[in-house]
């Protein structure tokens, strides 16, 4: 298989993100963010494997517009309390670690999000879930990439989409990461 072929697979499937009516979604997850964050409320993500590294990333940006966002399981996470929220990212939703991570993160009452390939799982304790199409490990269609990528491809442009949303949105957000760029550009590097 050559590269053209795996691009147009994953057009294919950024096609059907764009057709996903992901934007109600995405307004009520950018309203719980800022309100929480208004009110002196943290935002932690959790993604386990690959999709961890899509919640890095997402927590990057957060912190680079000017929210108090960390990534579960650090050793500089600060504890959870009940007005923060937690942003779970699973392709399956079943994974044995998120699911454990739901249990304590419901029995300390925070609000928990789950962004997910099928959110028709009937996944007990998230009080939000966003379903983002793309193939994950566990499904056996063929596909030219490996495991989960495409469901993570998708939810990596799902996030970064949701950021600028904040950006339009958030005042704050904005400054921030003008100054963010500001110092980029001026140092060649980020000093905060």
């Amino acid at each position: 298989m050559d590269f053209e072929n795996i691009i147009e697979e994953i057009e294919k499937e950024l096609e059907k993100l764009k057709e996903n009516k992901l934007n109600d979604n995405a307004n009520d997850l950018i309203q719980k963010i800022i309100k929480k964050c208004e009110n002196s409320g943290k935002i932690f993500v959790y993604g386990a494997g690959r999709s961890g590294y899509i919640g890095r990333a997402f927590v990057m940006r957060l912190v680079q517009t000017g929210f108090d966002a960390y990534f579960l399981g650090e050793s500089s996470t600060p504890l959870m309390h009940e007005k923060d929220i937690l942003i779970l990212i699973s392709g399956s939703g079943k994974t044995e670690v998120v699911e454990k991570v739901i249990s304590i993160s419901k029995k300390n009452n925070l609000e928990i999000v789950m962004i997910t390939s099928d959110p028709r799982n009937k996944i007990r304790n998230v009080d939000q879930l966003i379903g983002i199409e793309g193939k994950t490990k566990t499904e056996t269609e063929i596909s030219s990439l490996p495991l989960g990528s495409l469901f993570e491809i998708n939810a990596f442009i799902f996030l970064d989409c949701l950021i600028t949303k904040i950006i339009e949105e958030s005042p704050k957000a904005r400054q921030n990461i003008e100054k963010v760029a500001r110092k980029y550009r001026k140092n060649g590097i980020l000093v905060f």
